[in-house]
């Protein structure tokens, strides 16, 4: 299985002209990509997904041993994700608290993981943009990733550091910081356009960010660019069945736009009948989505 991995690995680092410096960036050693490629190494899962997400390729169609220690983790990891979504920032602190404890990661995948939740569970609770916003970037650069936020089609991004991205963003919209929040957005939403990411990525990030971009236009009184948003996410939402975005981008529709079907009682209870089949127990309806399972 893993010799297959590693053909694969070498083909598409040459395919895209990345160097095995490059590739292995923030996410293991050189020698740990070698071996890979030789077939004489499996990574870890976290490593594994990373190395897939730099590459462009999907983690569905490869194929590789899962320990059991990984496969608990990755319960775990999906236990944390999910408890922020459902806005129970205290169970995932205590589940981070748990399973993660800061002083105990040792490679950068993990300690990122650790800082950009904790960063998430912060601002869940109301802590300033700017506290929040040092803890992102600091676990940016934990995988070599300029802190100056600027998105670049030279650089190969991993789903975590679009998520992190995404979350700086919103600490400056919290700070009526527009412009600033709205070229992060832009930037994610080209690289995801230009860059090989995998579809499951994509469409998990893009409504995310048209949402988010969409709750930006109506803050600043947009209603059509807002509307325009919104309906564009609405359409890449039901073509590839992303279903948690969507009740968050045609509540937004419904608050901003000036009649048609939106204001319809029926277009309502639709809304409100894909928010109670989420099962959340607080729904943050109205805010920004920092994260995505």
């Amino acid at each position: 299985m893993h010799y297959y991995f590693g053909d694969m690995l070498r083909q598409a680092r040459k395919e895209l002209n990345l160097t095995q410096e490059e590739l292995a960036f923030g996410i293991c050693s050189v020698g740990t990509i070698s071996k890979i490629e030789n077939g004489t190494c499996i990574p870890r899962r976290r490593n594994y997904e990373a190395l897939l997400q730099r590459i462009g390729k999907s983690s569905y169609v490869q194929r590789i041993q899962l320990s059991q220690a990984d496969a608990k983790q990755q319960n775990i990891i999906y236990e944390i994700k999910r408890c922020i979504a459902d806005n129970d920032v205290e169970q995932a602190g205590r589940l981070l608290e748990q399973h993660f404890p800061k002083e105990g990661q040792q490679d950068a995948l993990s300690i990122q993981f650790v800082q950009y939740m904790w960063a998430i569970i912060f601002y869940r609770r109301g802590v300033p943009p700017e506290e929040v916003m040092e803890e992102l970037r600091q676990a940016l650069s934990l995988t070599g990733l300029n802190t100056g936020e600027s998105i670049t089609l030279k650089r190969f991004y991993t789903f975590d550091e679009m998520i992190i991205l995404n979350n700086i963003a919103i600490q400056h919209l919290r700070k009526k910081e527009y412009r600033e929040a709205f070229l992060l957005w832009d930037g994610l939403k080209v690289y995801l356009d230009k860059r090989p990411v995998t579809a499951e990525e994509k469409v998990k990030i893009y409504p995310m960010i048209q949402y988010n971009c969409a709750l930006m236009y109506a803050e600043i009184g947009m209603r059509e660019q807002c509307c325009k948003m919104c309906r564009e996410g609405i359409s890449l939402c039901r073509e590839q069945g992303q279903l948690f975005v969507l009740p968050y981008l045609m509540d937004c529709l419904a608050e901003n736009s000036e009649g048609g079907e939106e204001h319809s009682a029926d277009y309502r209870e639709r809304v409100e009948t894909l928010f109670g089949a989420m099962n959340f127990r607080k729904v943050r309806r109205m805010e920004p989505i920092c994260l995505v399972c």
